[in-house]
């Protein structure tokens, strides 16, 4: 950057002055702009620099692993985004409705789909080289970054949590009725029992239900001014409320890796399947009888459920498939990678389901492929399709100027100021009259009359 400011020494007559970009670095997609006014030879040069925007039900990841849609993205939101080697808290600084565009989505057969317009920038690889590259650029060798690792909370509370992963899984607290939880093995029943006494000094009501029991979590009072603690936990943060409209525990987000880990094996033990698949007639003799491992979560009607269990997989490092809803009547979450359904089951005993754990450990113990990780991401090969006109929204952060959208890092949307620099500089080298022209009068106050940058730089 220093050669391009050396071409381009500003004198006058009168006066020399040297302006220092300590504050202004050109980008690389700037550089022809730049060279092309301050040189003078381009009689005529059309310049646009598109917004970029993403399809409205995005899901930006949170700095605490949960997700929001990028239409209820506000101000000051905490997110996650990339610094060039891993993963950190940033900060919303804007949020815009960009209005309906054409857009294209990129698809990869395992990871989320992402919709963005034409214009957007996604991080890359090809090879050793990377770049933010609009669709257009990426080709079927190109690699995009999706998060790997990011830090976990820490609250440590391993029996609370194993506690909210079986009432969310086969318990229910809602409206005004009782909280009860409803299996049919004993083991995890005597759990669910053992965690309501010692977190709540609830004694369970066993009631006979069918080949199971319900556990009846009552505080032994009728009504009047003792409040239920169980229901007192889920009332607090909104989730007395139907399972189809049913959401993870905002607690689980603060969790230590421990405590998370406890809360999806129970959730897993509630209301989850193991399996090995093996391959009994194939045309490959060396795939004859290898087994396919898979892990089931059963998230039922709630959509939002099956991804926050999606992410909350996602944050402790398990790569599962995208959410599917079967046969209209279950959102189902499955983890089917060699490494990741490893990993998973080590995080410790699945109640209930242990013989069943054992063996998929056992099936699996030889298999050793695992998906690499290089600079705290994983990277994805794209096919691309377009996808007609779409609702759009981008975002603008604080620090790292990207953020993570359905897993990928994309590039934000912020403006910046190389226009002012061209006006300032023109305006030093000759007599002239710059219009610096934005589409409303507010942001031509903030922009340029009030004169201070996303970081709080005063630049006028």
């Amino acid at each position: 950057m220093n050669d391009i400011v050396k071409r381009f020494p500003i004198e006058t007559k009168d006066v020399e002055v040297e302006i220092i970009l300590d504050k202004f670095k050109l980008r690389h997609y700037q550089i022809d702009p730049w060279c092309a006014i301050m040189e003078g030879k381009t009689k005529r040069l059309l310049y646009v620099a598109p917004r970029r925007c993403l399809f409205e039900d995005t899901m930006v990841t949170m700095a605490d692993g949960s997700w929001k849609y990028i239409k209820d993205i506000q101000k000051g939101d905490k997110i996650l985004a990339f610094n060039g080697s891993t993963y950190e808290l940033d900060t919303v600084e804007d949020v815009w409705f960009t209005g309906e565009k054409e857009a294209v989505e990129l698809n990869n057969s395992f990871y989320l789909p992402i919709i963005s317009s034409y214009a957007h920038k996604f991080a890359s690889y090809n090879g050793a080289t990377f770049k933010w590259r609009t669709p257009a650029d990426i080709s079927m060798s190109t690699q995009l970054l999706q998060y790997a690792v990011m830090p976990c909370g820490t609250m440590h509370n391993p029996d609370l949590a194993e506690f909210l992963g079986y009432m969310q899984s086969d318990g229910y607290v809602c409206a005004y009725q009782q909280p009860k939880f409803t299996n049919n093995n004993k083991d995890i029943l005597d759990r669910v029992a053992r965690l309501a006494y010692s977190l709540y000094g609830i004694e369970a009501l066993w009631r006979a239900k069918g080949n199971g029991f319900d556990l009846g979590l009552t505080n032994g009072t009728k009504g009047g001014n003792t409040k239920n603690p169980v229901k007192e936990l889920f009332r607090q943060d909104g989730q007395n409320v139907p399972k189809r409209k049913q959401r993870v525990h905002s607690l689980i987000w603060q969790l230590d890796e421990v405590s998370a880990q406890k809360y999806i094996c129970a959730v897993l033990s509630g209301d989850g399947s193991l399996y090995c698949n093996y391959s009994i007639s194939t045309d490959k003799p060396s795939l004859k009888g290898k087994c396919s491992p898979e892990i089931t979560f059963n998230c039922g009607l709630s959509k939002k459920y099956a991804y926050d269990i999606y992410y909350l997989l996602r944050k402790l490092g398990i790569v599962p498939q995208r959410p599917k809803f079967e046969q209209n009547s279950n959102w189902k979450v499955r983890v089917s990678k060699v490494a990741s359904v490893r990993k998973l089951l080590n995080f410790g005993p699945i109640i209930g389901k242990e013989k069943a754990q054992r063996r998929v450990l056992m099936a699996i113990r030889n298999l050793t492929k695992a998906t690499k990780i290089r600079n705290s991401s994983y990277y994805a090969t794209v096919k691309q399709k377009a996808c007609g006109i779409k609702r759009m929204y981008d975002i603008r952060t604080r620090k790292n100027h990207n953020f993570v959208a359905n897993g990928y890092v994309v590039h934000n949307s912020g403006k910046d100021f190389l226009c002012w620099n061209m006006a300032i500089r023109q305006c030093i080298r000759k007599i002239c009259l710059v219009f610096y022209v934005l589409p409303t009068y507010s942001q031509a106050r903030k922009a340029i009359w009030d004169a201070i940058a996303i970081d709080g730089t005063k630049f006028l």
